[in-house]
Formats: C-alpha cells, sequence, structure tokens
C-alpha cells in the first residue's frame, strides 16, 4: 500500500524544486500505479528524488556561474572596446604633438638653454669682477682685462682655413703687459740670471736703444722670462680677446683698415719702433699688431677651432703641465700680431702664424700676462 505521509513529504520539496509540480504529480503517480510500490520501494523512489533535487540544484549553480561569466565576459569586451579607444586617441594625441607641439618644445628648450648660457656668463662675470681701484692699481706697466666673451676666428672669411670656424668663447679676467718686453726689460731678467745671452749685435740692428721691443727670443726665452717676472705668456685665445678690445668685427685694434697711423708694418721703416709710438687699443694696449709679432702660449693645432671649448680654450690641454716643462717642448708655437716686416694681412688680428719654439729672427719679441686667479682655480677648457 502507498504511505501516503510519506509521498506527502516528498512531493512538498519537490514541489519547491526547479521541475513543475503538475509534472512530478503525474510522474509519481504513473510510478506507484504501474508498480504498486512498497514501503521500500517508496523509500528507494524517495532516494532518487533527493537526487533529482540535488542535480537540479548543481545545474541551478552551474546556470549562474554561466551566467556570471557571460557578464565578466561582456564587462572584459566591453573594457577592451574601452582601452582601443583611449589607445586611438593616444595616437592622435601623439600625431598632433609631433606635428605642432614638439618643435614648439623644442624651442623652449634652446630658450632654456640660451638663458642657462646666459646665467652661466653672469656667474663668470660676477666671479670676475673686480672693484674699479683694483684694476686702476693693475701691477706696473700692465692693463686689466675685464672677463668676457667674443668671437674668436675671422668674421670676414679672408684668412686661412684653420682661422675658421668663428666661435663664441669666454675669457677669464686678467692682466696683459701695456707695451711689449723692452730690450731694457730683458737685460734685467739677464742681470738677474743665468740665462743665455742672445746676440746683441744683431739685436741693436733692429731694436736700437733700451726702449725699443726686444728680439731675436725663442719661445723658450720668453717663457723664462715670464716664468722670472712671475708672469707668463698669454693662451692664443687671451692674445685675441685683449688685441679686439672688446670689438669683435675688426680686421685690426684699432678697425678695418690699415696705415701708418696705427701700426709698423710693411717694411715702412725697416726696424722696429720705440714701444707705445702707436695709439693704443680700447684696453690699453699698444703694438699688438705691428712692431714685432708676439709668442703665445698653445701649441699649433691647425683644426682647434673646430672643437674648441667655450670657455678658457687652451690647445695643449693641462696649461700647468706645459709650464713645468717648457725647456723639453719641441712642438710648433703660436705667434700672432705681425711685425715690422709683415703685411696687412699678416697684422690682422684673426691671423694664426706658428714657429718650432727654438726659432729666433729679427721679427720675434712677446709680452706677458699675470692671471687674477691661481692657474689651477681657473676653469680651462670648459663647455
Amino acid at each position: 500500500m502507498v504511505n501516503s505521509k510519506y509521498w506527502q513529504q516528498y512531493y512538498m520539496e519537490l514541489s519547491h524544486s526547479p521541475i513543475s509540480r503538475l509534472s512530478l504529480n503525474v510522474a509519481i503517480i504513473v510510478v506507484m500505479l504501474q508498480l504498486g510500490c512498497s514501503n521500500d520501494q517508496e523509500e528507494h523512489i524517495g532516494e532518487l528524488t533527493a537526487k533529482i533535487l540535488v542535480q537540479q540544484t548543481q545545474i541551478q549553480n552551474l546556470r549562474a556561474n554561466v551566467e556570471s561569466f557571460k557578464n565578466q565576459i561582456k564587462q572584459t569586451q566591453s573594457e577592451i572596446v574601452t582601452h582601443k579607444e583611449s589607445a586611438e586617441q593616444l595616437r592622435t594625441l601623439i600625431t598632433v604633438l609631433e606635428k605642432e607641439n614638439v618643435p614648439a618644445l623644442i624651442e623652449i628648450i634652446t630658450d632654456q638653454g640660451l638663458v642657462i648660457k646666459n646665467l652661466e656668463n653672469q656667474i663668470d662675470l660676477l666671479e670676475n669682477q673686480l672693484p674699479a681701484e683694483v684694476s686702476i692699481n693693475a701691477p706696473e706697466n700692465m692693463q686689466y682685462i675685464p672677463a668676457g666673451e667674443y668671437n674668436i676666428g675671422d668674421p670676414f672669411q679672408e684668412g686661412d682655413k684653420d682661422e675658421q670656424p668663428v666661435k663664441s668663447v669666454f675669457i677669464d679676467a686678467f692682466y696683459m703687459d701695456t707695451h711689449e718686453v723692452t730690450v731694457g726689460q730683458y737685460k734685467d731678467f739677464l742681470s738677474g740670471t743665468n740665462h743665455t745671452k742672445p746676440n746683441w749685435a744683431k739685436i741693436r740692428q733692429y731694436s736700437p736703444t733700451d726702449q725699443h721691443p726686444i728680439l731675436y727670443i725663442t719661445w723658450h726665452d720668453a717663457m723664462a722670462y715670464a716664468k722670472w717676472e712671475e708672469k707668463r705668456l698669454p693662451t692664443e685665445a687671451e692674445w685675441e680677446y685683449a688685441a679686439r678690445g672688446g670689438v669683435t668685427d675688426r680686421r685690426y685694434p684699432w678697425g678695418n683698415d690699415i696705415n701708418t697711423k696705427y701700426a709698423n708694418y710693411k717694411r715702412q721703416i725697416g726696424k722696429t719702433v720705440k714701444v707705445g709710438s702707436y695709439p693704443s687699443n680700447n684696453y690699453g694696449l699698444h703694438d699688438i699688431s705691428g712692431n714685432v709679432a708676439e709668442w703665445c702660449l698653445d701649441g699649433y693645432d691647425q683644426n682647434f677651432y673646430i672643437r674648441l671649448p667655450r670657455k678658457n680654450p687652451f690647445a695643449d690641454g693641462n696649461i700647468q703641465d706645459v709650464i713645468q716643462r717648457m725647456d723639453k717642448i719641441r712642438t710648433f708655437r703660436i705667434i700672432r700680431g705681425g711685425s715690422w716686416h709683415g703685411d696687412e694681412n699678416d697684422l690682422r688680428i684673426a691671423n694664426r702664424n706658428y714657429r718650432a719654439p727654438s726659432d729666433a729672427n729679427r721679427y720675434f719679441g712677446f709680452r706677458c700676462v699675470k692671471s687674477l686667479k691661481s692657474i689651477e682655480n681657473i676653469r680651462w677648457n670648459q663647455n
């Protein structure tokens, strides 16, 4: 017999399951009528029904998970679309920047570089700036050359290739001899040292008095004299800077034209004249062009201007080393300014000449400089 209480319990459970109530009722009645179920069979059917309910629950959970996965996929697809749109916007922005903003940005960076350069120059000027009384009270027979920037090289492009390219350089302040070293001053040097004496007969032929510039002087002689005076020879850049007298675009210390009012040149007198016979340039330097050509400290480098450092350029690198081992140096040295024998081209400020350091003749003399700072505290060859 069918246990009505038993089936009523399972009926209530199944009625809340996902299977429809009508279908479940029909299925149970059909089974019971066909089998004439006993109590044991009823229990077995109940177990099967319970399993069906569990499986139905699992199926529903799986369906819920599937729906969740579907939603996640839709969300991911949406995010991909959004990222694609963002990437496209970024690509468009980059294109706009490349076409419009990058050149402007480069210009800004360039302008900032110029600002920084100007600030550096102002710092250098402040470091070199001296009270007026210091520059006025320069060492005897010397002129104060203020720190500053100028264009080294030939702006007229009339000289040799070694005068190019024209570049802006900065020079620290220094003192420079007002005149070329005279015969009388060199005699004082010889009397105070054991340095080798020159051929006085040759010297008197072209520089007859103690007020005339000394000549027939080698680079080694000039270096020895400068050391004795506690000075040094000028670097090539210092010499040109001083010769220009604060004005860049000139052929000569006094202007662009040349005549015998300004310099002793082209064998017109046939020998040197007393120092100070011609007007000085803007820095108070006499005979910086003409009379005798002047030895400089640097060795000659044909391509030096191509790789020229901006601050205090010096061709031989370590200036202290050159001074210390001067007796051993055999490489060509710079000589500038032209002489009483030179022509108009020789007297151009930008003109570069060079000779062996042991060379001495009737055209070569020199003048000295003195740094305001100690040599080791000067920033040589800085960019």
